[in-house]
């Protein structure tokens, strides 16, 4: 059975694709100078392996999981638990 774990906040690169099938060299010449998008995600920790990290959005009272994320580990540029925050009374 998978427990979440700690509430995370993961900085990832993006992995791009192209989206119209076949593509000439020239166009896939291109894609070298092209920026990487840098994400955030923020989750439960779920899995920490050495391939991948994988978190969840929301956790249900009968523990199913919703929003499960699945990061390759060669992606991920930091990891960094997160701390809830305490209401001022």
């Amino acid at each position: 059975m998978i427990r979440p774990g700690p509430l995370v906040e993961i900085e990832w690169m993006d992995i791009a694709t192209t989206s119209t099938g076949w593509q000439t060299p020239e166009r896939v010449k291109k894609l070298e100078r092209e920026p990487i998008c840098p994400c955030m995600t923020v989750g439960y920790l779920l899995i920490n392996r050495p391939d991948r990290i994988v978190v969840c959005s929301t956790v249900s009272l009968d523990r199913d999981l919703a929003e499960v994320t699945v990061i390759p580990r060669g992606a991920v540029k930091r990891i960094k638990r997160l701390e809830p925050t305490r209401r001022k009374s």
